[in-house]
């Protein structure tokens, strides 16, 4: 028996069980649905990608997001999801699907297909604990190494069983069982867009620290249809912030270690530093930071990865790295945005350097420009620019400008 099967028929047991016990009558379960919140939203997105020597891509996308959360019945809740991307006038570009491929143009992770985001049983009996069963999106710290990926139209989601408890002061210990990912290509019916895994996420919490928080993994991640993600992950992070904590600057510092296991066909040892500070003076912040993942000279696929984290949110807007090179990268950044009212800037600088291999070292540089403008309470509007210039074909030089419009409606 799958576990899929084992956790819906012991949730079956355990809100059946409870229901009984409290001499459940047939308008409390209308009540649960009448009571219960819709959530609507919509995100228009127009995206043009230019990568040598490819032809420019265009790509206008709608993401269509309808869910719907019941009310509390026997300590326990459902929560449904369906996202749909709706391509418009022709598909001129490579949405990354073989099955719909057109190599000829530059790549924008964007595949037109539906699919259901969240199926979830979420169990609230038991005090200062959350219990979430099914098909569902998991969010840990800043979604390095775990996450949904949202920045693609068709979220990243997990068949998971997740429970998070918080009954000691400052601590918050969190645990998962993931089955499934659902990657972002999961509405395009390509084969490998779901991945069967056999993972286990251990994650804690501490916000006692007067310095800042602080935070300790271990990800044990068994890919059984890309053997090559499997890994083990271990490590610390510890943020601050000057809100909180004694010191006059924000501040980040991580490091992990991964070890390739469990089936990879390939016995690799690669780590991941991550060192940042950052200061707020009345509108503006300065951001500088060195991302390193570590990589090896002696061949492919013994890099530092992230199989399972939101990797178009990291190492630039242009989206050439969401993949380490095997030399492993090491990302030097500025930034500086100015916050204020209903507007956000950003301009942001990365300097790229191979963190292994003879010769040359640089893997190029990039420029990224971010605005967005919040109209109103449901509606923002955003931008983007990002050039990357290539350096020692490490990749291709690319140029991608994005503008997308939001509405949340409910």
């Amino acid at each position: 028996m799958q576990y899929k099967q084992i956790i819906f028929f012991c949730s079956v047991i355990l809100v059946s069980a409870n229901c009984f016990a409290k001499s459940l009558v047939p308008n409390d379960i209308g009540n649960a649905f009448k009571n219960g919140k819709p959530t609507i939203d919509f995100r228009l997105r127009y995206e043009n990608a230019e990568q040598d020597p490819l032809l420019d891509a265009q790509a206008t996308t709608l993401r269509s997001k309808i869910g719907f959360e019941t009310a509390e019945l026997c300590n326990a809740l459902i929560y449904l999801e369906m996202v749909d991307v709706a391509s418009f006038f022709g598909q001129r570009y490579n949405p990354g699907v073989p099955e719909i491929a057109k190599p000829q143009y530059s790549t924008i992770n964007d595949p037109r297909g539906a699919g259901v985001t969240a199926a979830q049983l979420n169990l609230t009996g038991i005090p200062n604990t959350s219990i979430k069963l099914g098909r569902q999106y998991i969010n840990l710290d800043n979604q390095r190494f775990i996450g949904m990926n949202d920045f693609r139209q068709y979220p990243q989601t997990f068949d998971a069983a997740v429970i998070s408890n918080w009954s000691l002061e400052n601590l918050n210990l969190f645990y998962a069982y993931v089955g499934e990912q659902n990657t972002n290509f999961s509405n395009g019916r390509t084969p490998n867009s779901r991945h069967n895994l056999t993972t286990n996420l251990f994650h804690i919490d501490w916000n006692g620290y007067q310095y800042g928080n602080i935070a300790v993994y271990v990800y044990i991640n068994k890919d059984r249809t890309i053997t090559t993600n499997s890994n083990i992950t271990m490590g610390f992070r510890v943020v601050g912030n000057e809100a909180k904590s004694v010191l006059p600057f924000d501040y980040t510092l991580e490091f992990a270690r991964q070890h390739g296991k469990y089936g990879n066909p390939i016995s690799y040892q690669a780590f991941y530093i991550l060192g940042e500070l950052g200061k707020t003076i009345d509108w503006f912040t300065a951001t500088a930071g060195v991302e390193t993942r570590s990589g090896s000279s002696v061949g492919p696929n013994r890099m530092f990865i992230t199989p399972l984290g939101s990797n178009d949110n990291f190492n630039g807007l242009a989206q050439v790295f969401t993949t380490p090179p095997n030399q492993g990268l090491q990302d030097n950044y500025a930034t500086l945005a100015l916050r204020h009212s209903d507007l956000t800037v950003e301009i942001c600088y990365h300097y790229f350097i191979l963190n292994k291999g003879p010769g040359p070292k640089s893997a190029g540089q990039e420029l990224d420009i971010y605005g967005a403008l919040k109209l109103n309470e449901q509606l923002i509007l955003s931008a983007a620019y990002a050039k990357y210039n290539a350096k020692n074909n490490v990749a291709p030089s690319t140029r991608r400008i994005w503008v997308m419009l939001t509405a949340n409606f409910l």
